[in-house]
């Protein structure tokens, strides 16, 4: 058996995104790769309340309802939710990463988030 050496440094291939506590909501290179999400200009959110989950539909259309413009980064994919996650009560008090996942029952990318208890 011989050695095989890692020439790929500095590349991830886990699928997660971060939601950050001043409301943005961050993919990262792994999730882009894997989704092919690099030529989306815009995303619709939209949130199950029974079992807490963020659905996100990407998209070039810029007049679907509710869509939002994407930032691309230059290491992530960033979508500023921060009144989407109020209107749920989604906040965060600190970052939070989680996977990232294609439903294609629903047709979206779905988080499922983890609620903060309140004081």
């Amino acid at each position: 058996m011989a050695f095989e050496r890692f020439v790929k440094q500095g590349r991830t291939y886990k699928s997660t995104v971060s939601i950050w506590k001043r409301g943005g909501i961050a993919l990262g290179m792994g999730a882009i790769r894997r989704f092919h999400l690099t030529d989306f200009q815009y995303a619709v959110l939209y949130f199950d309340r029974g079992t807490d989950k963020i659905g996100i539909e990407f998209t070039n259309d810029a007049t679907k309802e509710g869509c939002l413009k994407v930032t691309h980064a230059p290491s992530s994919l960033i979508i500023s939710a921060q009144a989407f996650l109020q209107s749920y009560g989604a906040t965060h008090a600190a970052n939070q990463c989680y996977p990232f996942v294609w439903d294609a029952s629903e047709q979206l990318y779905v988080i499922k988030i983890l609620r903060e208890t309140p004081p």
